[in-house]
């Protein structure tokens, strides 16, 4: 009968090393992964809400513009920190009063939702030399966001609801 060699402690050590590598490596997809499920899922819970106020504003005939994606902060070359948003958007060139009404009903929309904590916003909050915003955070989610009306210039005033965050990996 001829006897096998028994592997030498260094050989041991080695596929314990090689594991060890192996299961970080595993573990890092997996919390990649994870967290890009779960980004995801917090910028579709803020579609729906906002795609909510994008219906109501319809149905009082205003019509806005909605977007949403990720961009790195150097786009040319895909590098730098990664930058996700969802954004609602109303622009007219008629009066600073409609854009603040706009504002405040989409405020209302949004209230009515009870998807947001915010402060509360009336027509008083505006007039037509003034910039005014207010940072939310939707309720079920923990993503920054913000509810706002500029006037860019004469003629040129914008309110829009919008929410974004750095994120790690592209999550769209």
């Amino acid at each position: 009968m001829q006897q096998v060699a028994k592997p030498k402690k260094g050989y041991k050590r080695l596929k314990i090393a090689g594991s060890l590598i192996l299961l970080l490596i595993a573990g890092f997809f997996v919390y990649k992964y994870s967290y890009i499920h779960i980004e995801r899922r917090k910028y579709d819970q803020a579609t729906v809400a906002i795609n909510k106020v994008a219906a109501d504003l319809r149905a009082q005939g205003i019509e806005t513009t909605f977007s949403r994606g990720c961009q790195f902060s150097n786009p040319e070359s895909s590098t730098g920190s990664l930058g996700c948003s969802v954004n609602l958007v109303y622009s007219s060139n008629q009066s600073a009063k409609e854009s603040a009404d706009v504002l405040v009903k989409m405020y209302t929309s949004l209230k009515s939702q009870k998807a947001i904590f915010a402060d509360n916003i009336n027509d008083k909050s505006f007039n037509s030399k003034n910039d005014f915003s207010v940072d939310f955070k939707f309720t079920s989610i923990n993503l920054s966001c913000n509810i706002s009306y500029s006037d860019h210039s004469q003629n040129d005033y914008s309110t829009g609801v919008y929410c974004g965050s750095l994120s790690r990996f592209p999550i769209y």
